[in-house]
């Protein structure tokens, strides 16, 4: 059977996993916010760079930037992404394995690819002197736990419904 990788991402709010298919959960990557999740004076204050154009600047400036820098030659580039892939999924395996957290492949891959793009930004940051290299391998290293976290997150909730669904069985 032909590997098919995901092709989009989804936010929605719900109090239930939506129906989405074995494939579709193994990939389900929960967040629950709760009142607390949210700083509303921090909110208020990228809400108003938004509402001034500033944001969709910033990512404007980002697609160019990542188009200047790596898809002058995208066979490079397709090579970086493949071996910086397979690095960060053998350092997350590693990290989780640590944690005695075994997940599904596809999972650590979405993660793998939510790591790759925040270093791609950081990356961008540095370059633009937003931040300087030893910030952006802090905020790699804040990320990186936040990620493993969320993994602890979603392995418990998943042990407490396979629990509950056993219950039901017998």
């Amino acid at each position: 059977m032909q590997t098919r990788y995901p092709k989009g991402n989804a936010i929605f709010t719900a109090e239930f996993l939506p129906d989405v298919g074995e494939s579709g959960t193994a990939r389900y990557i929960p967040l629950e916010l709760t009142p607390a999740s949210i700083n509303n004076d921090m909110l208020t204050y990228y809400q108003h760079y938004a509402s001034e154009g500033i944001l969709s600047a910033c990512m404007f400036n980002y697609t160019e930037w990542i188009q200047k820098k790596y898809l002058l030659d995208e066979d490079k580039f397709v090579k970086l992404l493949g071996e910086k892939f397979n690095e960060t999924r053998l350092k997350l395996n590693k990290l989780l394995a640590e944690k005695k957290m075994i997940i599904r492949d596809r999972l650590v891959d979405d993660l793998v690819s939510l790591y790759m793009g925040y270093e791609f930004m950081l990356d961008f940051f540095v370059d633009k002197n937003v931040c300087n290299k030893e910030s952006k391998n802090d905020f790699l290293g804040m990320f990186t736990d936040i990620l493993i976290d969320m993994q602890a997150g979603v392995r418990h909730r998943q042990s407490l419904i396979s629990r509950l669904i056993n219950s039901y069985a017998s």
